[in-house]
This record gives C-alpha cells, sequence and structure tokens, in this order.
C-alpha cells in the first residue's frame, strides 16, 4: 500500500466521448446523451453539472431563466 493519501478518488478510464444536449420540455431542462439518457436539471444545480464543463452550465443557466420568468408572473 502506498503512503499517499486518498481522498476518495477512483481513476476511470471512460470508453469514447459522452456527448451532452440541452433539451427544454414543458418548463423543464434535460441533459441529453447520444444514448437517450436524460438527466434533469434543477435551479438548486449540482458540482456534477460544473464537471460537465459549458453545456452543464448552460443548462444550469437556462433552468434559472426559466424560473425567474414565472416568478414574475
Amino acid at each position: 500500500m502506498s503512503r499517499e493519501k486518498s481522498f476518495g478518488w477512483k481513476p476511470t478510464k471512460l470508453e469514447g466521448e459522452s456527448k451532452f444536449v440541452v433539451k427544454e420540455f414543458n418548463n423543464e431542462v434535460f441533459l441529453v446523451n447520444e444514448r437517450g439518457e436524460a438527466i434533469e436539471v434543477s435551479e438548486k444545480g449540482s458540482l456534477a453539472f460544473l464537471a460537465l464543463g459549458s453545456v452543464g452550465h448552460q443548462a444550469w443557466q437556462k433552468v434559472k431563466s426559466i424560473s425567474k420568468k414565472h416568478a414574475k408572473t
């Protein structure tokens, strides 16, 4: 066993890149990958969306703008 500190991260090897697109349906926002798997994006956000990069940030911003529109009405 090595003497390096372990912070609970486990390196993984991903098979190919997974690409997500932002989809909006009935005032809800989803991130959908090429296999059709959908992840609902909430206004609270998540560290996972930050990890996805710009597409995660765009989805989160879209949710926030939708919730602001509905709060005004």
